[in-house]
């Protein structure tokens, strides 16, 4: 274990080492590269400050258990839960804002797209092209039988509507409280003929 979490964090230093050598010859995206070598030298090695570290730190997981296991089905599950408030804590100092987080989070979306998988041709017949099944759902109740969507869970929803990319493929937990505007939001999506979300009885 302790192995594998210090390459995870030499691996985190390379990208930082990378994006600083990328900073020092190119003036017109400097402080966007300085930004994403201070959040790798800061995780996965400690816990996230913010929701761009947080972002930052989830995706080198997410990568990492996908580059060991060569698998699918790697699944963020819950990610409106564990990451809401790193969201909620930067939109309230105003460290973001809602659109600049936005952002943040539909570049996360573009990054599941990297993931690909070599298939033989009757798995790419039977499953219509190369879906890697990372599922991200969104919404229902907590374990106190309380509604738990937030603004990220719809933001989740804007992303995939703003991306319309086939991953991660995006779910919802609904159930008699939930909120009419993640409602209305899921139907957005539902008709931009993505086949997402999918909707579960919660």
């Amino acid at each position: 274990v302790i192995i594998t979490a210090k390459a995870a964090i030499r691996w985190s230093n390379r990208f930082a080492d990378m994006a600083e050598r990328q900073a020092s010859t190119d003036s017109a995206n400097a402080q966007t590269l300085r930004a994403i070598a201070a959040n790798c030298r800061n995780v996965p090695a400690n816990p996230a400050t913010n929701f761009h570290e947080a972002l930052q730190s989830f995706w080198f997981v997410q990568a990492i258990i996908q580059i060991e296991s060569n698998g699918h089905s790697i699944s963020p599950m819950r990610f409106d839960q564990y990451m809401y408030s790193y969201y909620k804590g930067d939109l309230s100092s105003g460290r973001l804002t809602k659109e600049s987080a936005q952002e943040l989070l539909d570049s996360l979306w573009v990054k599941f797209n990297d993931i690909n998988k070599v298939r033989d041709e009757a798995s790419t017949k039977g499953f219509g092209g190369y879906p890697m099944f990372q599922n991200l759902i969104v919404g229902g109740q907590d374990r106190n039988g309380e509604d738990a969507t937030n603004e990220l869970s719809i933001a989740c929803l804007e992303a995939t509507a703003h991306t319309k990319l086939p991953q991660p493929s995006i779910s919802i937990r609904v159930w008699n409280k939930s909120p009419d505007e993640f409602l209305i939001k899921a139907a957005e999506v539902s008709r931009l003929g993505l086949g997402m979300p999918a909707y579960y009885n919660d």
